[in-house]
């Protein structure tokens, strides 16, 4: 039986501020995508989610939000070459459109690519040659950190 891909609701921080928006699952990445964001920005997170919570009930489809999931986004406190960081995308084509299968793809081992043309890395690299840097994926919208390491001055 074929694995169901349901559309759903969520919220994120773009510029405009945390708004609702609606993902689904896109055959050519394999993975689900951003389709639609909501009208609004909010600058309160809770506003996003009540929001969110509307709009899922009006489409009939269903609301999903974990803080866990998605946060801490770091987008507005990182940028590329903060001391104690490396800052990786996918690698060989790999496209990663939220921190959960950025992180799936990390704790398996896959490889991500340093950002400006640099190295290849995964999981087992960072634990036997960059044990200290924090290692920050900058996914389509934020940036998220993958693997917390002791170095990063933050």
């Amino acid at each position: 039986m074929a694995e169901v891909h349901e559309p759903y609701i969520t919220i994120y921080k773009p510029v405009k501020g945390w708004c609702p928006i609606l993902i689904a699952w896109d055959d050519s990445f394999d993975d689900y995508m951003p389709v639609q964001p909501g009208w609004w920005g909010y600058g309160d997170i809770n506003e996003a989610i009540k929001d969110g919570k509307e709009w899922a009930e009006q489409e009939e489809m269903p609301f999903r939000f974990d803080p866990e999931d998605f946060l801490p986004n770091y987008n507005e406190r990182f940028t590329d070459n903060v001391p104690g960081t490396i800052t990786v995308t996918g690698a060989y084509g790999n496209k990663y459109s939220s921190i959960i299968s950025a992180k799936k793809a990390w704790d398996n081992n896959i490889d991500f690519r340093v950002t400006e043309g640099g190295p290849y890395v995964n999981k087992s690299d960072w634990k036997s040659y960059v044990n200290g840097s924090t290692i920050i994926f900058k996914g389509f919208t934020s940036n998220w950190i993958l693997q917390e390491g002791e170095n990063a001055q933050i």
